[in-house]
């Protein structure tokens, strides 16, 4: 992990799956900041895990679907608290916005990872809010 995403992220940064970063949420309920930074990156790697090697519309979607499944999985895991749904709601609406603004119907669309990347600059934000 770069020094970038260990400030970002913290602990949460070293995880490689969402059941790791929904163990640190539910393990931590007395920290907002670690439950915090956990949904952010939880997010961001739902994210990624998404994005494959397709262009179409559906491809960019899928970023969204996936999105929405990691926010309700991590919601629940944190038992709705502020900090986190926060969080979660932040990223998944910075997403659905950029690809709704970025849409042309039957024209244009951003690609899956440039979904990826504005879920990227929103989860680094919100992790520190």
């Amino acid at each position: 992990m770069s020094v970038d995403s260990q400030q970002a992220f913290g602990a949460a940064g070293n995880c490689t799956s969402l059941p790791e970063l929904l163990d640190m949420i539910w393990n931590n309920p007395g920290s907002p900041q670690i439950r915090r930074r956990a949904a952010a990156f939880a997010m961001l790697l739902s994210a990624r895990q998404a994005v494959g090697q397709g262009k179409s519309f559906h491809d960019a979607r899928a970023v969204l679907d996936n999105l929405a499944r990691a926010k309700a999985e991590i919601d629940i895991k944190a038992w709705h608290s502020r900090e986190v749904v926060a969080v979660t709601s932040g990223v998944l609406q910075a997403a659905q916005q950029y690809l709704d603004e970025q849409t042309i119907p039957c024209t244009e669309w951003p690609k899956p990872d440039d979904v990826a990347g504005i879920v990227e600059e929103e989860a680094r934000r919100l992790a520190q809010a």
